[in-house]
């Protein structure tokens, strides 16, 4: 396998990594991804990592039951709620891949400095 040097890390021949197996060739793209991406965005890709190439809806946060008040973005852990306070995020984007439930969100402002590197894609639905 053919490696370049990125700050200091190997840079991941891809073609040899295609003839991994299915869990070796994902794990090696999050890696990938953090290498290539500026350095204060590294942790929220990691955090999100589960959630690459997911479609995300752009919706209002409502609250999921009397005992589960608030959620928080995947990414940087921003909280959503609907009650009102410091730093609350009120919209975001969902992701639907559990269950057709909301149990993943992320902020508007992690979207728009990750989705290049997320592959993301969103609707406003």
């Amino acid at each position: 396998m053919h490696k370049t040097k990125l700050r200091g890390l190997a840079k991941i021949d891809w073609l040899s990594l295609s003839r991994l197996p299915p869990t070796i060739w994902a794990a090696a793209q999050v890696i990938d991804d953090v290498m290539t991406a500026s350095p204060e965005n590294e942790w929220k890709i990691e955090n999100a990592s589960h959630l690459k190439g997911v479609r995300l809806h752009f919706r209002r946060y409502t609250q999921w039951s009397e005992s589960w008040d608030h959620d928080h973005c995947a990414a940087c852990w921003a909280t959503f709620a609907e009650f009102e306070g410091l730093d609350i995020q009120h919209e975001g984007y969902a992701a639907y891949h559990l269950k057709d439930a909301c149990y993943e969100w992320i902020c508007q402002a992690c979207f728009d400095d990750l989705k290049g590197n997320m592959e993301w894609t969103a609707d406003d639905t």
